[in-house]
């Protein structure tokens, strides 16, 4: 998503609006125009959402929650609500009275709506990392090495608390005195192909080792 485009949503959009019944009916119809402008109108949606759940305007239709709400207004799933309400908390930029919200910050302003839901299970350090280049495969990548590196646990109390890094497993592929058949490499590339059907979802590293006999 362009920066202008960012823009031009933020001089349309704010949360804040004096009247409970505009207000729902400002922030119903832009979810509504551009759910049909497809990915590229989620900020729209986002902060138009956000609106309608920060001031409970789901309770003028008689529903329970804002989750019950977009299912049923929109067709958006809980998953998708809880997306756009955390990229408005976490990303979101206020609107120059500071009573409400119309857009991103500009730090944020490049990024795509998959990137953004990606960086929400970051922490502030590591979203200072994230570039607006990076896919969301390398920030999912960049999150689970940092999470190897700082494991956390919980305590009796349920406060979360720092435990030492987990040792790494070790699968043992060949073992051979023979350095002719490593370097072949054919018997060492079937033992790697099999570990890869067997642990599809894992990634790994290969290590190769001297043990020196006595």
């Amino acid at each position: 998503m362009s920066t202008d485009e960012n823009k031009i949503q933020r001089a349309e959009i704010s949360t804040a609006l004096p009247d409970k019944k505009e207000l729902y009916e400002k922030l119903y119809s832009v979810i509504e125009e551009n759910q049909k402008k497809g990915t590229k109108a989620f900020i729209s949606i986002a902060v138009s959402l956000f609106g309608i759940y920060e001031h409970e305007l789901y309770k003028e239709k008689n529903y329970a929650n804002i989750y019950d709400f977009a299912f049923e207004q929109f067709g958006l799933s809980k998953t998708n609500v809880f997306n756009y309400l955390n990229i408005v908390k976490n990303f979101g930029m206020k609107d120059e009275n500071g009573e409400g919200f119309k857009g991103l910050k500009a730090e944020y302003e490049k990024f795509s709506s998959s990137q953004l839901i990606s960086m929400l299970k970051l922490n502030e350090q590591l979203r200072e990392e994230i570039t607006p280049d990076m896919s969301v495969r390398e920030i999912n990548r960049k999150r689970r090495y940092w999470e190897e590196e700082h494991p956390v646990t919980t305590d009796e109390k349920g406060t979360s608390v720092a435990s030492k890094k987990p040792k790494k497993e070790k699968v043992e592929l060949m073992k051979t005195g023979d350095i002719q058949e490593i370097l072949e490499g054919t018997a060492l590339l079937n033992k790697i192909a099999e570990q890869e059907e067997r642990y599809p979802e894992k990634e790994y590293d290969v290590v190769v080792s001297l043990i020196y006999k006595e």
